[in-house]
């Protein structure tokens, strides 16, 4: 019970002091917190920090933006033969026939979801190319790192100026996938499989990086 005092107030007890200050102090150190939000919103919208976007062959970090190419881009032979980008020539057969660089390099290259490490002369698999026919030329734009012995550079989020050409050796169909759905006590059973369409690349060159 509250008791009088000499001047006949209520002498307030010291739970209810204690649970007033703790409330005022939980207030003020709310409203402390809030304004220290605000002025580092502030202090934040405020503040511009800047990416570099792109990392170029000469090293050297680069402030511009690059925009991310296709994953591929099938060359046409009559645009290549008036360029002179690759030394070719139509055999008696039909077939075209490329040169293969030798030069000790790799490139990490991006196709569709997938990445693929490869170098000069190798053969990969990938996800069926639309448009991409055997003996065709395709060139591979999404470069995001090319290295050698000396040196490695890593592109933000792809290399500048670095390409990956290939040709396409085959396109088959890779193994059988079981596809099996089972509904227990509904006596219901879904067994499929489906066959996934690939095209075999071979890695003519790799450009962007000195040997």
């Amino acid at each position: 019970m509250s008791s009088l005092d000499i001047t006949g107030g209520f002498v307030v007890p010291r739970a209810v002091m204690d649970h007033a200050s703790s409330s005022s102090s939980s207030s003020r150190i709310h409203s402390q917190t809030k304004n220290d939000t605000h002025r580092f919103s502030m202090m934040k919208s405020s503040f511009k920090r800047e990416y570099s976007k792109s990392l170029g062959t000469e090293g050297g970090l680069k402030p511009d933006q690059v925009l991310v190419p296709e994953s591929y881009v099938v060359l046409d032979r009559n645009s290549r033969n008036q360029n002179g980008s690759d030394e070719e020539h139509q055999q008696p057969d039909g077939e075209t026939k490329v040169k293969i660089s030798m030069k000790n390099v790799f490139a990490v290259v991006s196709i569709g979801s997938h990445q693929h490490k490869v170098s000069p002369d190798d053969l990969f698999f990938v996800e069926k190319l639309h448009g991409a026919h055997v003996n065709d030329v395709v060139e591979l734009p999404r470069v995001l790192m090319v290295g050698s012995k000396t040196k490695t550079i890593v592109g933000r989020p792809v290399v500048e100026n670095a390409r990956v050409t290939c040709l396409v050796e085959e396109v088959l169909r890779d193994e059988k996938t079981i596809i099996f759905k089972k509904r227990r006590r509904k006596y219901s059973r879904r067994w499929n499989g489906a066959r996934q369409t690939m095209t075999g690349l071979r890695v003519l060159d790799v450009e962007g990086i000195d040997e």
